[in-house]
C-alpha cells in the first residue's frame, strides 16, 4: 500500500517535520526512536521467522537494517521501539507520511513475550491519537496481511476499522486497508 502512494514533502508536514525525536512515554510503555544502538537488537528481532514473515521475508543485513530502521529514511518513516516502563525492549512501530494530505501509516510488531496481553493495541492506539493531536494526521492506516489474523485482531481493538481489501505491495498477497477511527 505504501509503495502505491506518493510521500509526503516535508516541507508541508506537521508529521515529518525536523529529526527522529519524538519520544512516548506512558505508565505501561515507551516509545522512543531508534539510534545506532539498537542495531545488533533489530537485526536479531528481524532475524525471527515468526517476524519476517511479515515484515521482510526474510532476515536483513546489518546494512539493509541501518537504512531501513535507524533513520535511513527520515523524514517520511520514523522508527521506534517499544519499552517496558523498566527500559526492556518488547517490539517495534513506525510511522510514514504517505501524502501531502496528512494520510499516515503505522506498522508495528511486538516480541513474542510481549504479545496477548493488549500491549500492541494499547500502544497503537496511543500512537494513532498522539499524531491525530500533535502531527496534524488527517488519516491514519495500517495494511496488515489477510493471513495475519493475529495483527488484523490488534488493530481492530486499537479502533482501526476495515476499510478495504487491497494487495500488498511489499508481499504480493492480500491485505485489508484498516483506518483509525479516534473516540
Amino acid at each position: 500500500y505504501w509503495g502505491q502512494r506518493s510521500r509526503r514533502d516535508p516541507r508541508n508536514s506537521g508529521v515529518a517535520s525536523g529529526g527522529n525525536s519524538e519520544r512516548i512515554q506512558t505508565d505501561e510503555f515507551v516509545i522512543r526512536p531508534t539510534t545506532a544502538a539498537d542495531l545488533r537488537l533489530l537485526v536479531t528481532w528481524h532475524s525471527d521467522p515468526d517476524v519476517n514473515r511479515y515484515w521482510d521475508r526474510r532476515p536483513l543485513t546489518d546494512a539493509e537494517v541501518n537504512h531501513k530502521y535507524l533513520g535511513g529514511r527520515l523524514p517520511e518513516v520514523r522508527c521506534f521501539i517499544i519499552e517496558s516502563p523498566a527500559g526492556q525492549p518488547v517490539g517495534f512501530i513506525q510511522h510514514a507520511d504517505l501524502d501531502t494530505q496528512g494520510d499516515v501509516g503505522i506498522d508495528m510488531f511486538l516480541v513474542s513475550r510481549a504479545r496477548g496481553a493488549g500491549l500492541g493495541p494499547r500502544v497503537a492506539r496511543h500512537l494513532a491519537e498522539h499524531l491525530v493531536q500533535t502531527a496534524s494526521a488527517q488519516r491514519i492506516s495500517v495494511d496488515p496481511l489477510v493471513s495475519n489474523q493475529r495483527a488484523v485482531t490488534a488493530w481492530r481493538k486499537a479502533g482501526f476499522v476495515e476499510h478495504s481489501a487491497i494487495e500488498s505491495g511489499d508481499h504480493g498477497e492480500p491485505a485489508i486497508l484498516m483506518v483509525f477511527q479516534s473516540t
